[in-house]
């Protein structure tokens, strides 16, 4: 007897020492510090807000209004790009009747660049102005401080100089009408009918213009615009005007670097 009871006090005690751990396994789980690392200040300071800290909702549990709000920046709709694409299809369709019908070339067909005059079709296109960067006319003249009171300065002038003046003016002014007109003989062909066929300086892409242009001069051209706008020049209307007639006017696709220039313009 005296064994039974020995053995049943070291079980009990085993038990005790067994539950004992288990007590404070379960105490060390329910205690927030801990699942902290770092420090015991930080730790401290952790388990003393425990009541401040919320966790972040889950992504199902997240609240919504039901108001739909617009992104910051709009996407381009589906239907802007099938009314694009549309409108150039058609673009293309006209060209492609007129140039078909007998009577598609122009009667008097324009003075064009020489194929490989870059800085030529440049101006030819969208003007002397823009082609050097002086779109806007900011190189403005300011005679303001060269200005002189003509009236008062004629007044203290004899009849013979003021006629000797005249003739003086009469003959300065015929002598700049002949230099202009030669200037204007030594301008190429095709810049002499920009100045007397344009009131801007340029042409505009209209449709017998097109259809004067080969496959190989509407390439080229493109290239030549291509080439200002990865230099830097802007997209101004005119240019993009130019760059959307060519391009439907062309008969085979273009080259995909070509294409990624455009996409970007």
């Amino acid at each position: 007897e005296r064994n039974t009871q020995q053995q049943h006090d070291s079980l009990s005690k085993t038990e005790n020492k067994k539950g004992s751990k288990r007590g404070s396994a379960l105490n060390k789980e329910n205690d927030p510090s801990f699942f902290v690392s770092g420090s015991a200040a930080a730790a401290n300071y952790l388990v003393s807000n425990q009541t401040e800290l919320v966790p972040p909702p889950r992504a199902s549990a997240v609240w919504w209004d039901g108001v739909k709000r617009n992104p910051y920046v709009p996407a381009l709709g589906r239907l802007w790009a099938d009314r694009t694409l549309d409108a150039f299809s058609r673009l293309r369709l006209y060209l492609e009747q007129v140039h078909a019908e007998s009577d598609a070339q122009t009667k008097r067909p324009i003075v064009l660049p020489p194929l490989k005059d870059r800085a030529g079709w440049h101006v030819f296109c969208v003007g002397k102005q823009e082609a050097e960067g002086n779109t806007g006319s900011y190189y403005g003249d300011d005679d303001d401080d060269n200005n002189v009171d003509d009236d008062n300065f004629e007044e203290d002038l004899g009849d013979e100089v003021k006629r000797t003046m005249k003739t003086t003016d009469e003959a300065g002014g015929a002598d700049k009408k002949k230099d202009a007109q030669n200037s204007d003989d030594d301008l190429p062909a095709w810049e002499r009918g920009l100045l007397d066929n344009t009131n801007d300086g340029y042409y505009s892409p209209t449709t017998s213009l097109l259809l004067q242009m080969d496959q190989v001069m509407v390439r080229r051209v493109l290239s030549h615009l291509t080439y200002f706008v990865c230099e830097g020049w802007s997209v101004t209307k005119m240019r993009a005007a130019w760059l959307y007639a060519l391009a439907a006017r062309l008969d085979r696709s273009i080259h995909r670097d070509d294409a990624v220039i455009y996409i970007n313009s």
